[in-house]
This record gives structure tokens, C-alpha cells and sequence, in this order.
């Protein structure tokens, strides 16, 4: 099982790790970009080494983790919302060496996009406000929950791995439709829902 980034009570600090951040600039409201800039000092004071990459199109997360060389990196930091840590999380999945990638590779997250429920379920367990400061704080302490995963098969499909939920019926409809509003921002999933009930299928 992965495992992601989250504060524990009297546990002893991790070492120097090396970071990838894969930030997505279209995610939520497109701030994600700025709200990664904004932690870059806490970073080099922490003295962590990191790498950050924009995502140029969608799955290309997916296709960064899945080709990631293990000796590269310790950590993959996700700067956007929950879809990027659902790519990260398919992607390490998909590695004939899946086992050991999710074995040595540490997934940590930082609310950036639309639905960031992970950033925040982390916040909570670790007891801190649910706040960019915190989250990346979280990140650089470097201490870890183990992640549970679904795996769901589909008939002559590959296994696809949910990490927060699994939805179907109206629930996938709006998460779907939802996609052309994301310019609204977190107002993009009531909007789509309320198109949804005025126009059922």
C-alpha cells in the first residue's frame, strides 16, 4: 500500500528526503501554481531537495509515476486536487515493480484544486488547520499514514485503484459534467449537479 504524508504524535523526524512536486496549473481556480511559489521557502529552509514539474495534459501524472526511476526521488507531492492523486496513485499501481514503488515511494498533498478532500482528511488526523502553511508543513516533517486503497475491476478493463471513494449514478455525472466549469471553482460541482436535475437522464 502507499502511503502519504501526515504528522503523527511523538514520532522522530524522517531524513533529507528528495521531493518531486507535480503541480497541476489548471486545477480548481488555476491557482495551484501560485500556492506551490507560496511554500518554496519553507522548502529551501527545510533543506529537503525537490524537483517541481507542471502537468501538460490529463494523465500525464499518471504517466510521471508510472515511468518514475525509484532511485530519483523519495517523495511524490501532489499541488492540485484529489483526480492528481488519483493519477499518481493508478500510476504506481500500473508498475510491473508496483510493490516496491509504493513500498519506497511516499505520496504527500497540498490542496490546490476543486476537491481536496485527501489534503484535508490529513490535516485533520494530524490535528492542524486546514491550511496551505499546515499542509505543507505536514509535507516537510515528513512523517506518514499508511493509505488504504479500493481496487475496483471492470470486465476486460484494467484495475483501477480509488484512494477516497468510488461514486456512480448521479454522483459520476456531476463529477463528470463538472468538468467543463472549472474555471468556477469549488461552485462547478453545484452548478453541474443543478444542470443534473433539470435535465435527468
Amino acid at each position: 500500500m502507499p502511503s502519504c504524508c501526515a504528522c503523527g504524535l511523538n514520532l522522530a523526524p524522517v531524513p533529507v528526503r528528495r521531493l518531486l512536486f507535480l503541480v497541476n496549473p489548471h486545477a480548481g481556480s488555476g491557482s495551484a501554481s501560485r500556492r506551490m511559489a507560496s511554500i518554496i521557502p519553507l522548502l529551501q529552509h527545510s533543506g529537503h531537495a525537490y524537483k517541481v514539474i507542471e502537468t501538460r495534459h490529463a494523465n500525464h501524472a499518471y504517466e510521471l509515476s508510472r515511468d518514475l526511476h525509484l532511485n530519483e526521488c523519495d517523495g511524490v507531492v501532489i499541488v492540485s486536487g484529489d483526480g492528481l492523486l488519483y493519477e499518481v496513485v493508478n500510476g504506481l499501481m500500473s508498475r510491473p515493480d508496483w510493490l516496491e514503488a509504493v513500498q519506497r515511494i511516499t505520496i504527500g498533498t497540498i490542496a490546490g484544486g476543486s476537491g481536496n478532500g485527501m489534503a484535508a482528511s490529513l490535516c485533520y488526523v494530524s490535528r492542524e488547520a486546514n491550511e496551505l502553511v499546515n499542509q505543507a508543513f505536514l509535507i516537510v516533517k515528513g512523517h506518514i499514514r499508511r493509505l488504504d486503497l479500493v481496487s475496483c475491476q471492470r470486465e476486460q478493463q484494467p484495475i483501477l485503484f480509488s484512494v477516497l471513494s468510488l461514486g456512480w449514478a448521479i454522483i459520476s455525472d456531476v463529477d463528470f459534467a463538472s468538468e467543463k466549469y472549472r474555471c468556477c471553482g469549488n461552485f462547478r460541482f453545484t452548478f453541474a449537479g443543478l444542470l443534473s436535475i433539470a435535465n435527468p437522464k
